[in-house]
C-alpha cells in the first residue's frame, strides 16, 4: 500500500518537474509582458486628461483591470503552491502516523 503511494508520489514528482522545465520561461516571459502592458497602459491612463474622456479609456480600463486580474491569478497560485510545498512536511508525518494505526 505505502509503496503504491511512493510510486505515485515520485511520478508525480517527475511529471512536476518536466512539466516544470518546460513552461517556467514561458509563464515568466508571458508574466514580464503583462507587467509591461499594465505599465503602459497606466502610463496611457495618467496621460489623459479629464476633457477627452470617451469610450477609449473606457475600454483600456477594462483592458488594464484584465491585465491586473491575469498578473494577480499568477501571484495567487504562485503562493497557494508555496504554502502547500511548506506544509508538505506535515502532511507527510500525519500520513505516517495515519498508516501506522
Amino acid at each position: 500500500m505505502i509503496f503504491k503511494q511512493i510510486k505515485i508520489f515520485l511520478f508525480n514528482r517527475r511529471y512536476a518537474h518536466i512539466v516544470n522545465r518546460r513552461f517556467a520561461k514561458i509563464i515568466a516571459l508571458q508574466f514580464a509582458v503583462s507587467m509591461l502592458v499594465v505599465c503602459a497602459n497606466l502610463y496611457k491612463l495618467a496621460a489623459i486628461s479629464l476633457l477627452m474622456i470617451n469610450g477609449s479609456l473606457v475600454t483600456l480600463i477594462l483592458y488594464t483591470a484584465c491585465m491586473l486580474s491575469q498578473i494577480f491569478l499568477y501571484c495567487w497560485f504562485g503562493n497557494e503552491l508555496k504554502l502547500r510545498v511548506h506544509n508538505l512536511p506535515t502532511y507527510i508525518i500525519i500520513l505516517c502516523l495515519y498508516i501506522k494505526k
